[in-house]
């Protein structure tokens, strides 16, 4: 792997990383507000998905 390619999965890592963050961050807004089951499932699955596309990207 040449060093352009690393920089940019480790570029994708981290954007993943930040994107989990704010998902996280606006499932807990979600909960306090009382939002409906179906959108905090929502959101949960997206974090689901974010959290595997890292791990895909990583290895």
């Amino acid at each position: 792997m040449d060093e352009r390619t690393k920089e940019n999965m480790e570029m994708s890592i981290t954007r993943l990383e930040e994107e989990i963050k704010q998902a996280k961050d606006q499932l807990w807004r979600m909960l306090l507000n009382g939002e409906s089951i179906e959108k905090v499932v929502n959101v949960k699955s997206y974090i689901r998905y974010l959290e595997n596309e890292k791990k895909k990207t990583s290895h």
